[in-house]
């Protein structure tokens, strides 16, 4: 356990502000940064201030600030406003404004850097410490304070003193908190002396750890619970009182994801044949009488209770509402406790909300650019974003954008007009040329374009002609069933997804053929989309083919497509190797005699014995996983049916033909309530790094993706991660291997037999495990960058903190193209970043193609 501030010093820094009284603004902005926040020109994230005039702007979160006004010494008003947009949101009176972090100063940085100057006073640390002082003084503390803890810090305690006396500790498994402790320990001494041989200073923070022994006294004065796995050994006075009044269970834990069903109906009838009591716990009334009605289907003996007490009958499985983290036998008491949430795959039920700060066309200006950045504004052109200015003109204070043309003319643009903005994303490395404000420049450029355009739309027009002359289908209109089946959709949709499916079923009642693009990012509902695209086709008599790139992806949604459709007499099949011959050939003759409505599979569904019988809609997960000669069949298939093409992150060319209206394109920009952003990590391979991160993951029972993307060399990778944590149960996975052998893995890594998976790229798309929390890249420099995106967004796919280490061989001269993706993969973090990984991706490829050339032509606006 490491040192920390104690609790005194951090309760009492809290800032109190109140309309109509004085204060010294000097001695706030001081106080801020003592408080830990960053003065900075605009805030744009939590723990940034800026000072302009008698403005106080205040970041409290990502999203929310708080804006102060002066009127000499005095607050004239507070308010609360919306940091990308900065529009205010709510007036209040009085606000208290808490630390930005647990590092709270306790004396000046002038003290702090003269106590570091005095103790690394000799010769060969002179030169480490200067640049370290120099942004201590400008308020760049954070990232020191691990290194000069004792400087900062006089006076330490640790995680115990914030517990009161009347708090309960649980210790889980204390053989291995110890185990953790000492390899923290040995981990540190291994840091220092390798510091040592290389004249650097090591961190004090290193030097102020708590070993476990020295705790163990004020852990024995509080109420303390043990949770152990197995029987404890008597070792020395903790675990002799522990046990002594211990209470032993025997237990396992259980858990059922959705690929799981039948084993979770197995394991229930096995349990009611052994006469186990049987909890089944379906979260809420609506789910708990669908497990009901499952259960009556499978004749499995159960009964339907709305809320648990009294005495539970054995030998029958009882079914309620409620909801646990995780499921469990106990066999001491006889007791198979099962919840049923990831069974069912919930999310939280979104909730209606007003439209985003995207849809308002304002958050790219403050949200995405930075100063230096270029722009291009609808009427004056090309110019360069340097900085925001408060204005004062007829006793109405605003903020305007300030943007540099030739000459160093400079326009202001007030920030309720920043929709006539963009940044400018053109390719190439060469800076655009400025243009001169009140000049015909930017007009002249734009009618230049336009004339150009016309050449280069002739050749993407013929490429399309013969699918606009071809007559398609012309779709019924909706029918009872497929209002009954859209309301049998879980949760509320999100505005986006409402919007792309309205999109998308106007398109199918066209009697021409529909080719649209659905970008959204990974978890963003885009299947939900494709379902009811296929339930519509499916009600006007007419075949459905899913394509999807990998075996895995196709098994998990023929799930989805078979448990929201099977109410409805619809048949869904799957076609894939995961399938035996004879499984396959049944699938084929089925598709060509029309007995099967929708089929799911890899490019199997592209094979010459394939044949439909009246194939109404194609639709295609992830078109830039599949090689040039599938996309050929695929071209075959789409002359005159209806396409759905899906992704979180276009091919370059793919967003082209979008961009410029030969495809139409639809995307949910709006994420899932509660999903928080992966955090990502770009650096040099290192096995000290590595180990940490999958160490972490293990104590908060996590599991770990590890992408090692060579067929030949996984074994061997599989074994060093073994040896390299070996309380840790590794798992391999690649291509090569046969559908069953693959299957077998993915269950095992389902159901937590697998702490870690060393795979390759097949996980690319499809694997959903809320539990997998953390991945790892090895020689991301070789994958392209919607690659690597897709790959970080196999983790974060629940409501726990995830992380992705994205590494590179340490010394690799890396190129400018890799170079650079890394850069973005780290750069776009943030939710719906996949539209603007495409964009990138376009950047990074240049303008060498014919499409490329639009965009370099027009400066890359979309004003033409």
């Amino acid at each position: 356990m490491q040192k920390m501030l104690p609790k005194k010093i951090l309760y009492k820094n809290i800032l109190k502000f109140k309309v109509g009284q004085s204060y010294d603004l000097e001695e706030i902005k001081q106080s801020l940064v003592n408080l830990g926040y960053v003065r900075c020109d605009l805030i744009e994230a939590k723990g940034q201030f800026s000072a302009r005039g008698g403005i106080l702007d205040v970041a409290l979160t990502d999203k929310k600030g708080v804006r102060i006004e002066f009127w000499g010494d005095d607050i004239d008003s507070i308010r609360y406003f919306n940091i990308s947009t900065q529009r205010s949101t709510e007036m209040i009176k009085e606000i208290e404004i808490f630390p930005s972090h647990e590092f709270v100063l306790e004396k000046s940085l002038e003290e702090v850097c003269k106590s570091i100057e005095e103790k690394y006073n000799e010769e060969v640390y002179k030169d480490n410490i200067k640049s370290d002082i120099e942004l201590i003084n400008e308020g760049n503390y954070i990232s020191k304070i691990d290194k000069y803890f004792d400087n900062f810090y006089t006076n330490t305690t640790n995680l115990l003193d914030y517990i009161q006396d009347d708090y309960i500790i649980f210790l889980d498994e204390v053989s291995k908190i110890k185990a953790r402790a000492n390899n923290i320990l040995i981990d540190n001494q291994n840091i220092q002396k390798a510091m040592l041989d290389k004249e650097k200073i090591i961190p004090e923070a290193i030097l102020n750890i708590y070993e476990y022994e020295n705790l163990l006294p004020e852990i024995l004065k509080r109420k303390t619970v043990y949770l152990e796995k197995q029987d404890i050994a008597v070792v020395d006075e903790e675990t002799s009182t522990a046990k002594k009044n211990g209470i032993r269970f025997n237990t396992r834990e259980v858990n059922f994801y959705k690929s799981g069903m039948e084993l979770f109906l197995e394991e229930v009838e096995k349990a009611i044949n052994e006469r186990k009591t049987v909890i089944i716990l379906g979260g809420n009334e609506k789910t708990s009488q669908k497990l009901s009605l499952l259960l009556l289907e499978k004749e499995i003996p159960h009964k339907y209770i709305e809320k648990l007490k009294g005495e539970l009958p054995a030998g029958i499985a009882v079914v309620s509402t409620g909801v646990m983290s995780t499921g469990v036998e106990n066999y001491d008491l006889n007791l198979l406790l099962i919840s049923s949430e990831e069974l069912f795959s919930k999310d939280t039920k979104k909730r209606r909300k007003a439209h985003t700060d995207f849809s308002q066309g304002e958050k790219v200006v403050f949200a995405d650019l930075k100063v230096g950045d270029f722009v291009v504004h609808k009427t004056h052109g090309i110019g360069q974003f340097i900085g925001v200015n408060t204005i004062k003109t007829d006793e109405i204070t605003k903020d305007y954008i300030k943007i540099k043309y030739r000459d160093e003319d400079i326009l202001y643009i007030p920030t309720n007009q920043l929709d006539n903005i963009r940044k400018y994303i053109g390719g190439g490395e060469k800076e655009p040329k400025l243009n001169r404000l009140g000049s015909k420049e930017w007009s002249n450029t734009k009618s230049k374009v336009k004339s150009n355009l016309q050449e280069v739309a002739r050749n993407l027009i013929e490429l399309y002609a013969k699918r606009q002359k071809v007559k398609g289908y012309a779709f019924e209109k909706d029918t009872p069933w497929q209002t009954q089946f859209e309301n049998s959709f879980p949760y509320v949709e999100t505005d986006d997804q409402l919007r792309c499916i309205e999109e998308v079923k106007k398109d199918m009642e066209k009697d021409k053929p529909m080719d649209r693009l659905l970008c959204g990012d990974v978890g963003y509902g885009k299947t939900e989309v494709a379902i009811r695209a296929a339930f519509k086709a499916c009600m006007s008599q007419k075949q459905v083919a899913y394509l999807v790139p990998t075996t895995v992806l196709a098994n998990q949604q023929y799930e989805s497509f078979k448990e929201r459709m099977e109410e409805f007499a619809i048949k869904v099949e799957l076609l894939n190797r995961f399938r035996t011959k004879k499984e396959q050939d049944e699938v084929v003759r089925k598709l060509k005699l029309g007995e099967v409505d929708v089929v799911i599979g890899t490019h199997r569904i592209l094979s010459k014995d394939v044949e439909f019988k009246d194939l109404g809609l194609l639709i295609i997960d992830e078109e830039h996983r599949f090689g040039v000669k599938d996309k050929e069949k695929i071209k075959e298939l789409k002359t005159n049916i209806d396409v759905l093409t899906m992704t979180a992150t276009p091919i370059p060319r793919t967003l082209h033909m979008s961009i410029v209206g030969v495809r139409d394109m639809s995307v949910i920009y709006e994420p899932p309530q509660n999903r928080r952003p992966v955090q990502t990590y770009v650096l040099e391979y290192d096995e000290e790094v590595v180990k940490e991160a999958i160490t972490k993951e293990l104590e908060r029972n996590g599991q770990v993706f590890y992408l090692y993307n060579n067929v030949e060399g996984i074994i061997k990778k599989h074994n060093e991660v073994a040896d390299l944590v070996p309380e840790a149960k590794v798992g391999f996975a690649h291509g090569k291997m046969t559908g069953k052998e693959l299957e077998e893995i993915m269950l095992d890594f389902i159901n937590k037999k697998i702490d870690v998976l060393v795979c390759t790229t097949i996980l690319e798309s499809g694997i959903d495990i809320p539990n997998a929390n953390t991945i790892i890249v090895e020689n991301a420099d070789r994958l392209g960058l919607a690659q690597l995106y897709q790959i970080r967004g196999r983790v974060g796919r629940s409501n726990i903190q995830s992380y992705a280490y994205v590494t590179y061989k340490p010394d690799k001269l890396l190129s400018e193209v890799a170079d650079k993706r890394l850069k973005a993969i780290k750069e776009f973090t943030e939710f719906g970043s996949g539209f603007k990984i495409a964009m990138r991706d376009l950047e990074i490829r240049g303008a060498g193609s014919l499409l490329g050339e639009i965009q370099h032509r027009t400066h890359g606006s979309s004003w033409i």
